[in-house]
């Protein structure tokens, strides 16, 4: 629950099913351009995640994740 922002390294390809489950205080998260899939509830119950930082190429499913937040996709 400490964690507040993390920067997930390059070669990671998988955020697997509640990864980041009720991590309260985590706002902010980079993702590596290596990543392929982010699955089901990775970030779930994350209630201050405001902002991922992400590949373009992922911008649906990070559009997903935050859409019901208000956070800033960049």
């Amino acid at each position: 629950d400490e964690l507040v922002e993390n920067k997930i390294d390059e070669g990671i390809e998988n955020i697997l099913i509640e990864t980041f489950f009720d991590c309260r205080n985590l706002s902010e998260v980079t993702l590596p351009s290596s990543l392929k899939k982010i699955y089901t509830a990775a970030f779930l119950s994350c209630h201050s995640l405001s902002k991922i930082d992400f590949p373009g190429r992922m911008i649906d499913q990070a559009s997903m994740i935050l859409t019901l937040r208000g956070a800033v996709i960049s």
